[in-house]
């Protein structure tokens, strides 16, 4: 029986960051958004979070309907910040403190890329504000699971609800 294998050049991340780098620079912002694939059909969901509560319930919901869709893959793109460690030899990162509150953190948007499958690949660039125009920077991109982008992926239910407990807590 033949399985049903996603076709990776079918919506690559590339064309997906040339779109998103190009609303974030003529806009000024990104709203968080999700790109879903299903059947090679697109829906787009724009989100808007008002509060802690209001992205938790928004999560729940998604995570809800990712069970019951099961989608072939989706992007999840936001502006976010990142944390920067300027470490002296030796010493260790302070993981406790989130990106928002770290002195030195660089403002980004993120391309993140999730299937069905448990690939995922993510890309971030960098960028500041200069006046009322974006000045896109440095662009960081891979395939490795990692602690950020997995707390976004919905098909991992442990990695969804441990966020969802942490955000609960902040």
């Amino acid at each position: 029986m033949a399985q049903n294998k996603i076709d990776s050049n079918f919506f690559p991340i590339g064309e997906v960051e040339k779109l998103a780098k190009e609303v974030l620079v003529t806009q000024g912002y990104h709203k968080p958004q999700m790109l879903i694939m299903k059947d090679k059909k697109l829906a787009i969901v724009l989100l808007n979070f008002d509060s802690r509560e209001t992205m938790n319930e928004t999560f729940k919901e998604i995570r809800s309907m990712f069970v019951n869709m099961k989608p072939d893959f989706y992007y999840y793109i936001h502006e976010g910040w990142m944390k920067v460690f300027k470490l002296e030899k030796g010493e260790k990162p302070n993981m406790n403190i989130p990106p928002s509150q770290c002195p030195d953190r660089i403002e980004v948007l993120s391309i993140l890329r999730f299937d069905k499958d448990g690939n995922q690949e993510f890309v971030h660039i960098e960028f500041t504000h200069d006046g009322d125009k974006i000045v896109l920077g440095k662009r960081i991109h891979g395939n490795k699971p990692d602690t950020m982008n997995a707390r976004m992926n919905f098909y991992l239910e442990d990695a969804f609800d441990e966020k969802m407990k942490r955000y609960a807590n902040d």
